[in-house]
């Protein structure tokens, strides 16, 4: 099975860095099994460089500020995977994480949407539903799509892609997943895997951009709840820069 894994970024070159390096090394399969699709929207910060240096055979495509439902959506269109993923460059994934998701679609093959939900929603009803075991695998019944999520080619198909005309840098994903519910297809998130989000959106806009380890006990703190060991030494290496 091939996974594509589309990256929208704009601009966040040095948490792009760090987030997509790391998300690289700890999938867990073997490179020929990944393609991976980066989509620039208009960045100014280099972030181009980058991208390029950290994967040389990504699939690039430069954009000039069209917004985030485009910008994935040219992603989609030349996905060639089986399954097709959309990861965001501020998430940090843990370790051997595509490997789980690959074993849960081959021992649950209707899979139709699976995806990792960040961390502190586990128990958020908006998004996550009540847990079920499949096959000997315990799931968590998706309500909404969030984080990183991924979707086979047939649910693609009858999906189909982000809804461009809804506002800027809305809550596109949430309307992808009402479409996606309505399908009656399986839909999950994988049980006890959990995203750290180190974009604004989880840990507040007000990071203090000139103490980069005030920022990171910061970020701790906003989460409420114990990160792991894997968690702690990923945001460890991190400087992150709100306005990059």
């Amino acid at each position: 099975m091939k996974f594509s894994i589309v990256v929208p970024t704009y601009n966040r070159a040095i948490l792009t860095k760090d987030c997509i390096s790391s998300n690289i090394k700890n999938a867990g399969i073997p490179a020929d099994r990944i393609e991976w699709i980066w989509v620039d929207d208009g960045s100014t910060d280099g972030v181009q460089e980058v991208m390029k240096k950290m994967c040389p055979d990504i699939s690039v495509i430069r954009n000039y500020n069209l917004g985030i439902e485009k910008t994935v959506n040219q992603g989609y269109a030349l996905a060639t995977g089986d399954f097709i993923f959309k990861l965001d460059s501020d998430l940090l994934l843990p370790k051997n994480w595509l490997k789980v998701i690959d074993e849960h679609i081959s021992k649950i093959p209707e899979t139709a949407v699976i995806g990792i939900l960040l961390s502190g929603f586990q128990e958020h009803s908006a998004w996550a539903g009540k847990e079920r075991e499949i096959n000997g695998l315990k799931i968590l019944e998706a309500n909404m799509v969030m984080g990183l999520y991924g979707f086979s080619r047939k649910m693609f198909k009858k999906v189909g892609y982000l809804n461009e005309d809804i506002p800027y840098y809305a809550s596109s994903d949430m309307f992808w997943s009402d479409r996606a519910k309505k399908t009656g297809e399986l839909m999950y998130y994988v049980d006890n895997l959990e995203a750290l989000h180190l974009g604004s959106s989880q840990f507040g806009g007000d990071i203090d951009i000139l103490d980069p380890e005030r920022s990171k006990k910061d970020a701790v703190r906003r989460l409420n709840r114990p990160l792991s060991k894997q968690q702690l030494e990923g945001i460890s290496k991190i400087y992150y820069n709100p306005f990059i």
